[in-house]
């Protein structure tokens, strides 16, 4: 996977020069083989290496690292990749998820969402975090070798939306400002209870809503839904020093995904 990464930058040298753009491969020791089609996943790394650096300022660095992680069904490897993003959709994370699921969330087919048909055609996952303004990470996440192929294709996303019916009243007594913090707490507090970042959590203050999108076989999408709305209604929220009482409504769907394909 190392000699993939490095061969994979080496072919891109012109699109670096270009604007004068490093980069930086960094690799944990004695990691396991991949289960995957080499081509499909360098494919990937390739429009994904891309999109950032036509995205970057000239003379900035890409992050990229490998790290053995864990998957809900096994061993897996991680493809981290990251760079400053100048544009303005690199101030949102939500633009980003629109492309990466596509119809899914409202958005439409992008090549973000080839990319994630792709890895999930390999029994893996792709997402992406904006843990600053203009720093997305991509998370290419692959199973290794001897993880259950079965436990692969069982594999579905689902689109977990929790809104604050009551966000009206709460701006109203609070204000504005304090109930977009507020909105923004309960995703942290949702983002905890959820394998962050593999699975991806955003909010949309303004309207009171969290959405936490996440993988997990189709039989188990009620068990983790059902996991974060029983404790966000056990849990006692302030804003300041003032409890709370907060009122959601949740709604759980399945995001389109891809056919699996056997990895070699």
């Amino acid at each position: 996977m190392l000699d993939m990464l490095r061969q994979t930058c080496s072919s891109m040298d012109l699109l670096f020069l270009s604007k004068r753009i490093t980069y930086h491969v960094s690799a944990a020791s004695d990691m396991s083989s991949v289960f995957a089609d080499p081509e499909k996943i360098q494919s990937v790394v390739t429009e994904l290496l891309r999109r950032i650096v036509k995205r970057m300022p000239h003379g900035s660095m890409v992050n990229i690292s490998l790290n053995e992680v864990s998957m809900r069904n096994g061993r897996g490897i991680e493809i981290s990749l990251s760079g400053v993003d100048e544009s303005e959709s690199g101030k949102n994370l939500t633009t980003f998820l629109q492309e990466l699921f596509g119809e899914g969330i409202g958005g439409s087919s992008s090549s973000l969402f080839a990319c994630r048909e792709s890895i999930i055609s390999q029994g893996g996952q792709l997402s992406v975090d904006l843990p600053k303004p203009q720093q997305p990470v991509f998370k290419v996440v692959l199973p290794t070798v001897g993880t259950s192929s079965l436990a692969i294709s069982e594999q579905r996303t689902f689109k977990y939306d929790i809104s604050i019916t009551n966000i009206a009243n709460l701006r109203k007594r609070f204000g504005i400002k304090k109930s977009c913090v507020f909105v923004s707490q309960i995703e942290n507090y949702v983002r905890a209870l959820v394998r962050h970042p593999i699975d991806i959590v955003m909010s949309v203050p303004a309207r009171g809503v969290i959405t936490a999108i996440y993988d997990t076989s189709e039989g188990t999408a009620n068990s983790v839904a059902s996991r974060i709305s029983k404790r966000l209604g056990t849990e006692e929220f302030r804003i300041g020093k003032k409890i709370v009482d907060v009122k959601f409504k949740y709604h759980l769907t399945s995001l389109p995904h891809a056919v699996l394909g056997k990895g070699k």
